[in-house]
């Protein structure tokens, strides 16, 4: 009779069922199915189980389809009933049965990114995953195809098609998983934009999983049916349950991620903004000294150890230059530097005023943004803790910093080595202490991966490094003075009048839009001209007029001709003019009006010459006044900055002499207190020297005395073995009777129950102690220098004691005896609390009497060895 599966439950059926045709069967067993009371699902437990069997199953049916290996693996329950994906009650144990095969192929994707370079990662993700999909799937679609073809093995057709209709399903499965794999979708930024971004990466990775499990279930419907004898085949209702799980089992894997995103999108609001130039200088300087290792604590450790150090040294060499370009620094400014380059915190108005007063240097930026990235640093190194196991964040990197001993390997196992000997220490080196921390050691683990709170270098590198950010910023060319409205330069004392052209221009070719100033020899020969002029009388005026000459403004003469008016003041030029008179007397010749070639030098022909040269007289007394009132403002103002500057030297050296005056202090009083130090620790040491010398001593003296009790001891057993041979001899004298009398059978001596008086029970107060706790209590008694050895022979008897008697209770057990369970318990307590050897010896006489006879002697053979523990 055969069996069907039917709703997860086991129903037989006619033999006349198998001669049915397909059509009649598949009526049977739906009729049979709605006929069936409704099953409660198994359960979240049930369907993370069902999942990992799903799993193996697929993967074993895959190998054996396609390469013939094996034959197959199935554990699933037969009896399992799934979730039903469209009730939201069991949504729980719909995402427990799928988490197992998507985590497969976020795993698949994860392991195939990290062997791609950075830009491969993504598509070798897809890869990875398809191929996990694929593994996990075809062999299930190939072996389902078969049966619809109406034959139990597959063919190579059934083969062909089931493997490409897998991978189709795998593709669009993928989809999903590659999205969910750590680290390659990232989300840039802070604040209200990267809130933004991670919904949106959320919902996107939602509608992937609804689309992907749509597509991967309708390519398996389709490659399961099409083309088969049963024809094409798509379940709606099964597709849209599809579309449901994969939506709600990819929701469920992202929302730990979108939680950490939205998180980070809170807590990295400081550095955008004003530092958001800085943190990406900060967060792609830690990316390259990561070298794509990010992400495990002792790298990230390293990277940013290594970017700090390199941002002093900029800041330093950047500040040795702003310093010679703006010699005004404030000390605030001086002081904020020297926080940063020994790595101490500093507020951001301090960064704001360096800011400002490095803005005019040529170098002041850079020296600002080294600046304001050594603080994004600091308040960067602030998330997460720093330990000898690297920079780690979330719960994890806080049970590394002040657990992370408790975690050593090898400590672990020396707790589990002295465990096994009953001499553990309490909690340090306890197997079951150090289990219970490594698992939720590992949930921490686990947890902080999935929320990405695990490395905060490897988060800030990825919310803020730019491969095209500004690492340094280059010095800015001296600013130039802008000339005010109106055209017109700006002088020391005010806007320069416009020049005009007085004198004939003629532009260079080489700079045409330029005016040339004009020739220097004949600015310098009419300027002679006009002095001999100024200083002899006019000649008649005999030549007829020439033309009017422009106009020449005294107070706007090109620079040629105001340096030879200035030189001319200053008498130089004067005098080298007259030596040369007859080269000027050539030179005039060429003018438009030339001298008379017969009159005396001092005497013109030229009208035109004799103005303009009046005009430069008027020209040259005016020049000399206005220039001579400037340079005595120009070097006043000149002496009053060089007495500034001067005085702000000596104030600041002033305060340098100062602060070297206190650190001195500060290092001569540190010396001191080194000294007093050094001078207690010698003393500390002197007296535990002192002691370990009184130690040793008694533990000399207690040696003596053993030595001499085993010397009387020796010596008394020597006597004792001297009197029992004279009483041999003394009997061997004496005639024996023939026949004599049967001596009685020795007996073991027997205790007198009216002669022992056992321990009352209000002095056992060792009862229920810890044997540390009464070796401690028994020391306190003891020579400070004896209490160690002490504590350990207190502990090693009691243990010892303990544990030979629970042997022997054991192994009559074992045996089928009986155990005096009372008896072997109040020897133990009586025997603890006695401080004589012959109290002991009392208390095992008495105890082993009230015992069966089959025990009695391995406690006396088990027990007795001890009694040299106890003192005589």
């Amino acid at each position: 009779m055969p069996t069907l599966t039917i709703n997860g439950r086991q129903v037989s059926v006619d033999d006349s069922f198998l001669s049915l045709p397909r059509e009649e069967q598949d009526a049977t067993v739906e009729e049979i199915a709605k006929s069936m009371p409704a099953q409660e699902p198994s359960g979240a437990m049930a369907g993370a189980k069902h999942g990992v069997a799903q799993v193996a199953h697929g993967v074993a049916e895959t190998v054996k389809q396609n390469f013939g290996i094996g034959d197959g693996f199935d554990k699933r329950d037969p009896n399992y009933v799934p979730a039903d994906p469209y009730k939201p009650s069991q949504w729980g144990q719909l995402i427990a049965e799928n988490v197992p095969s998507i985590g497969t192929a976020i795993a698949g994707g994860k392991a195939a990114a990290a062997m791609a370079p950075g830009k491969f990662k993504i598509p070798a993700a897809l890869l990875g995953a398809t191929g996990a999909g694929w593994l996990m799937s075809a062999g299930d679609t190939i072996k389902e195809r078969a049966a619809n073809n109406g034959h139990e093995d597959p063919t190579a057709n059934d083969k062909l098609i089931g493997n490409l209709t897998s991978g189709a399903g795998a593709v669009a499965s993928a989809v999903p998983a590659a999205r969910l794999v750590p680290g390659l979708n990232k989300v840039a930024g802070a604040g209200a934009s990267a809130a933004g971004n991670a919904l949106t990466k959320a919902l996107t990775t939602v509608g992937s999983g609804v689309a992907g499990g749509a597509a991967s279930d309708l390519a398996t419907q389709v490659g399961t049916t099409a083309g088969t004898d049963q024809g094409l085949s798509v379940d709606p209702t099964r597709l849209g349950g599809a579309a449901i799980t994969g939506g709600v089992t990819t929701g469920a894997l992202a929302a730990p991620a979108f939680g950490g995103d939205m998180i980070r999108a809170g807590t990295l609001r400081k550095y955008v903004g004003d530092n958001e130039a800085a943190s990406k200088n900060y967060a792609t300087r830690l990316e390259a000294a990561g070298n794509g290792d990010l992400g495990k604590a002792k790298v990230d450790e390293a990277a940013h150890q290594r970017v700090v150090g390199d941002l002093k040294t900029e800041l330093g060499d950047s500040a040795a230059l702003v310093r010679k370009q703006v010699p005004n620094l404030s000390q605030e400014v001086e002081n904020t530097i020297s926080a940063l380059q020994r790595g101490e915190k500093v507020n951001p108005d301090e960064i704001a005023r360096i800011d400002r007063e490095v803005a005019s240097a040529p170098d002041g930026p850079n020296l600002a943004l080294q600046a304001r990235t050594l603080h994004v640093a600091d308040m960067a190194a602030q998330r997460g803790g720093h330990s000898n196991r690297g920079w780690a964040g979330g719960l994890s990197g806080i049970m590394d910093k002040n657990l992370g001993f408790l975690l050593n390997p090898a400590r672990l196992a020396g707790g589990a080595a002295a465990t096994a000997l009953g001499m553990h220490l309490l909690g340090t080196s306890n197997p079951l202490f150090g289990g219970a921390l490594a698992g939720t050691y590992g949930a921490a683990r686990m947890v902080d991966n999935l929320t990405g709170m695990r490395s905060p270098a490897k988060t800030f590198a990825e919310h803020f490094a730019d491969r095209n950010a500004q690492l340094r910023v280059p010095p800015a060319a001296a600013p130039a003075a802008a000339p005010p409205p109106g055209g017109q330069a700006q002088g020391p004392w005010g806007p320069k009048p416009l020049p005009q052209q007085s004198v004939p221009q003629a532009a260079p070719p080489s700079a045409p839009a330029a005016p040339a100033g004009p020739d220097p020899l004949i600015a310098n020969t009419m300027a002679h001209i006009a002095l001999l002029q100024a200083q002899q009388p006019q000649a008649p005026q005999s030549a007829p007029q020439a033309p009017a000459a422009p106009q020449i403004d005294p107070l706007n003469l090109p620079t040629s001709i105001t340096k030879a008016a200035k030189n001319l003041m200053g008498g130089h030029a004067a005098v080298k003019e007259i030596r040369e008179k007859e080269q000027a007397r050539t030179a005039v010749a060429g003018l438009q009006s030339p001298l008379v070639d017969d009159a005396p030098l001092d005497i013109t022909q030229n009208p035109m010459v004799g103005k303009r040269a009046s005009q430069l007289v008027s020209a040259a007394k005016a020049l000399k006044k206005y220039t001579g009132a400037d340079v005595a403002e120009r070097e006043q103002a000149q002496a009053e900055a060089q007495a500034a500057r001067e005085e702000k030297a000596a104030a600041r050296e002033e305060v340098r002499a100062q602060r070297d005056a206190e650190r001195k202090a500060e290092k001569e009083k540190t010396a001191t207190e080194r000294a007093q130090a050094m001078a207690e620790r010698a003393k500390v040491k002197a007296e535990a020297a002192a002691a370990k010398a009184v130690q040793v001593q008694q533990k000399e003296a207690a040696k003596a005395e053993l030595a001499k009790a085993k010397e009387a001891e020796k010596q008394a057993k020597a006597a004792a073995a001297v009197e029992t041979a004279k009483v041999k001899a003394a009997a061997a004298k004496v005639k024996a009777p023939k026949v004599a009398p049967e001596a009685p059978k020795a007996e073991a001596p027997k205790a007198d129950p009216a002669a022992y008086e056992p321990i009352a029970d209000d002095l056992l107060w060792r009862k229920g102690m810890r044997t540390e706790d009464v070796a401690e209590r028994e020391a306190q008694s003891t020579e400070p220098g004896m209490r160690k050895r002490f504590k350990e022979a207190v502990t090693f008897r009691r243990n010892t004691l303990e544990r030979r008697l629970g042997e022997i209770a054991q192994d009559a057990s074992d045996a089928g005896n009986d155990v005096d369970s009372t008896s072997l318990g109040r020897l133990y307590h009586q025997m603890d609390h006695s401080h004589r050897r012959a109290d002991a010896e009392r208390h095992l006489a008495h105890w082993t009497s009230k015992m069966d006879p089959s025990i009695k002697k391995a406690v006396y053979d088990a027990v007795t060895p001890l009694l040299k523990l106890w003192k005589e």
